[in-house]
């Protein structure tokens, strides 16, 4: 329904004529409030949303850097520790297996066709020499699932 409400136009000085406006229904401080109620619910359910999602993630770059101590026995973030165990992993992701300066490989991971991907990652973590036969990584793996997802996670963040 559309109702007619007289309004008054600015003039140089002050309100001087009344014009007449159309006013649709819903519209008008009822339909503002709503408005903004509702842009506030959504950024409230944004923030709902999100807010676990950091926590999640804040626990799993926690639970991976538990389970890299594993790997620390022969890995390093940092270049400048590197040893003759096995290699840097800073820069993994997107670089060729057998390739980061400085280590010597095994001729089967130098062979290998294979580029670190989380994917990748996943299945050598599980299972180094199903994936890569005659590597030298003289490591068992990691057997559950979560524990390989949450080193992944952060080799991700502590790689960069």
């Amino acid at each position: 329904m559309i109702a007619d409400m007289t309004m008054p136009t600015p003039s140089l000085h002050g309100f001087s004529r009344p014009v007449r406006r159309a006013k649709s229904a819903g519209s008008g401080s009822k339909a503002r409030r709503a408005a903004a109620v509702l842009a506030g619910a959504v950024l409230l359910g944004a923030a709902v949303v999100v807010a676990p999602w950091r926590g999640a993630l804040a626990q799993e770059l926690d639970k991976g850097e538990r389970v890299f101590k594993k790997c620390q026995a022969c890995h390093s973030l940092d270049p400048a520790q590197q040893t003759d165990k096995g290699p840097a992993l800073q820069g993994v992701f997107g670089r060729k297996a057998g390739t980061a300066p400085g280590f010597a490989y095994s001729e089967a991971m130098k062979a290998a066709n294979i580029v670190w991907t989380e994917e990748t990652l996943e299945a050598f973590l599980a299972d180094s020499q199903g994936v890569v036969p005659g590597n030298t990584m003289n490591f068992s793996g990691l057997r559950k699932p979560e524990d390989r997802t949450a080193v992944i996670a952060y080799l991700r963040e502590a790689s960069k």
